[in-house]
């Protein structure tokens, strides 16, 4: 069902299942169970959507329609598949050895759960291949498809291991840890920067690979995250951020006007949603929770919320300026609220990029 939640990432999925009860169809030659997966599929996709035609399901649901852009662009593919996808296109050169040699030695098209097998894990690593452009974040979207690579792998090679005994499963997951030690290992580092600051100081004098270029020269992390601080809000219990942002926010929250308002009407196109909780406004309703224009709101969107602006609806709108990023929270809208209403504060939004900024509009700054 996750063809509902994530069209891409869910219609692939679908396939790769329709296409394994076909080719289980073909082989064993009984179509029942194909038969009954379809049905089925099809009863529960009436369930979900029938009650949510009325609420425009087909206005939201993406399937390359207006207002929604397909994301099947053939450049985007070649750029992705054949400039990158390194571990994927080793995975299928190994998978392929590995049929070729089973195909040949062991009869293989007689053996219908292994050839299932084998086209199961190329299904699910062509999915990888155009998962990671259809959802292009985070970068790392499409991970999965190591784990089941890996296992084919493993069961094809003549190793005479028992996987259930200690003395092999602790050195394999210790190795494996430490193959994918660059994921976790950023926010180790982050830990011990706050507990041993003095372990990880660079000495511009002593020419190293960590000091031969300016520390600045990428820009995808900001220095001094080890700086960042608890908030202290119940509603951000536990999450670190720039002090900038933490005074910011508290300022905010004991604003008087909210202090006495008890029912604001609040926009906040920042990603500090928490805020809905400390500053006890309502959410709006039969609007999206999502403001990347194009992605999460379209036009329609832009329009009633540019409307309300112009006609001072809002009490308070919280607008985040992303420069890197394309309309992620729509600019025009910042444009109207510049001309319309009142920029009373602004402070740096917690993003790793220092260029993130959010301002703090309002209708009537008298009362603030």
């Amino acid at each position: 069902m996750t063809l509902f939640t994530k069209q891409d990432a869910g219609g692939l999925g679908l396939l790769i299942a329709g296409g394994v009860l076909l080719i289980n169809c073909l082989l064993e030659k009984k179509y029942i169970p194909l038969a009954h997966f379809t049905g089925a599929f099809i009863a529960s996709a009436l369930i979900f959507i029938l009650p949510l035609i009325p609420h425009e399901f087909g206005y939201w649901f993406n399937y390359g329609q207006e207002p929604h852009n397909s994301r099947l662009a053939l450049l985007d593919f070649m750029v992705m598949i054949l400039g990158k996808s390194q571990w994927i296109k080793f995975y299928l050169l190994v998978i392929v050895l590995l049929f070729l040699h089973d195909l040949k030695a062991n009869d293989l098209l007689k053996q219908r759960r292994e050839v299932i097998y084998y086209l199961f894990i190329v299904g699910i690593l062509c999915e990888a291949l155009l998962f990671q452009v259809t959802s292009y974040t985070p970068p790392d979207n499409n991970i999965f498809f190591h784990s089941f690579a890996i296992a084919l792998i493993l069961s094809r090679l003549p190793l005479q291991l028992e996987f259930s005994r200690a003395a092999v499963i602790i050195p394999s997951v210790a190795l494996i840890f430490f193959w994918w030690s660059g994921v976790y290992w950023k926010y180790i580092k982050r830990i011990a920067d706050r507990i041993v600051p003095e372990l990880f100081a660079r000495d511009p004098d002593k020419i190293s690979i960590q000091t031969y270029a300016s520390e600045n020269s990428d820009a995808e992390e900001v220095p001094g995250m080890d700086k960042w601080k608890f908030v202290g809000l119940k509603a951000f219990n536990g999450v670190y951020m720039p002090e900038n942002t933490i005074n910011g926010i508290t300022k905010l929250v004991n604003s008087p006007f909210l202090k006495e308002n008890k029912s604001p009407r609040v926009l906040n196109m920042t990603e500090l949603t928490p805020l809905a909780l400390e500053m006890n406004y309502e959410l709006e309703k039969g609007t999206p929770l999502w403001y990347h224009l194009g992605v999460g709101m379209f036009d329609r969107e832009l329009e009633l919320f540019s409307s309300r602006v112009q006609q001072g609806y809002y009490d308070l709108v919280l607008f985040q300026e992303i420069p890197n990023l394309n309309n992620f929270y729509p600019n025009e809208l910042n444009e109207l609220l510049r001309a319309d209403y009142t920029e009373i504060d602004s402070f740096r939004a917690p993003r790793r990029r220092a260029n993130s900024t959010i301002r703090v509009y309002v209708k009537e700054p008298e009362k603030w």
